[in-house]
């Protein structure tokens, strides 16, 4: 599994109601293969095959008319975006394909920018674009400002900025973007030894922190207004933190990260302790999702 996301489905009527009654988790695979599960049910998965045999390396939940949609992307440079609930049909690619790179996509996010929505997406090219999510023209841009392959993507709102994109990959510099600026690079944070593999954006401690994980096994948390680097690295896996959540644990805000050693660790986000013991899974952790329990 490279990618997951998770989609509320509203009612059967689909048209005027928003009323969740199921969830879906979207999984991605590097044999090209996306599969929608319900939760809950015992269901045979459906199956998707938009990047035909190309690894589909990520997942992003939009919406269109009221109804979620998703999109995914991969080794194949192309970028989809598609409804969960309607059977995978060869004769809707085309329809489905919204815009494409020069090389893999390796990275999606969505978020609205001067009142519409868009699309952003990252990989191999080394550049960080905009897309008009329903027609898939591009909006402004591209982004140049890293080196090497871009990996990571994530999507704040904070300080003066209306939207703000940040970016971060094999260059070990992770980027600012104002996103209504589309341009103009607005600050690098540096400080990883190694590929930027995976970000998040969330709220810590009631303040807006940008969390960064490397090929060196180390997480950091940033100001997301400033810049600077809350603390010091937490150094919690032997090699490349792949994934990154955030959830409250007992009370406690904390930050889940996943790696290639293997494990899944917790640590309390302010301090960087560990909570509870670490999970080990047989191979590589490429994703995370932490879902809220009802209530």
């Amino acid at each position: 599994v490279t990618a997951l996301a998770l989609v509320p489905v509203g009612d059967s009527t689909r048209v005027v109601s928003t009323r969740v009654v199921s969830t879906r988790v979207v999984s991605a695979h590097l044999d090209g293969l996306i599969r929608v599960w319900n939760i809950g049910l015992k269901d045979v998965p459906r199956e998707y095959r938009w990047h035909r045999s190309r690894a589909v390396r990520a997942l992003a939940v939009d919406e269109r008319d009221g109804h979620p949609v998703v999109v995914s992307a991969g080794d194949d440079g192309a970028i989809y975006v598609w409804d969960p609930l309607t059977e995978w049909d060869e004769d809707l690619m085309s329809a489905a394909r919204l815009a494409e790179h020069e090389g893999g996509v390796w990275a999606i996010a969505v978020a609205k920018a001067e009142g519409r929505k868009a699309i952003i997406s990252a990989g191999q090219d080394r550049t960080i674009r905009v897309w008009d999510s329903a027609d898939g023209t591009p909006v402004g841009g591209p982004f140049n400002g890293h080196d090497k392959v871009v990996r990571a993507l994530t999507v704040t709102g904070t300080g003066d900025r209306e939207v703000t994109v940040v970016s971060g990959g094999d260059d070990m510099v992770v980027q600012a973007w104002d996103l209504t600026a589309v341009a103009a690079a607005a600050e690098a944070f540096a400080g990883h030894k190694q590929p930027i593999r995976s970000l998040l954006f969330t709220r810590i401690g009631g303040h807006d922190r940008l969390v960064s994980g490397g090929g060196d096994g180390a997480v950091r948390r940033w100001d997301a207004e400033t810049g600077a680097l809350m603390g010091k690295p937490m150094e919690v896996h032997e090699r490349a933190v792949t994934a990154l959540a955030f959830a409250e644990v007992d009370g406690r805000e904390c930050i889940i990260s996943g790696g290639t050693d293997t494990t899944v660790q917790v640590h309390d986000a302010a301090s960087g302790e560990p909570v509870g013991v670490s999970k080990k899974h047989p191979r590589g952790v490429t994703a995370l999702l932490a879902i809220r329990p009802p209530g």
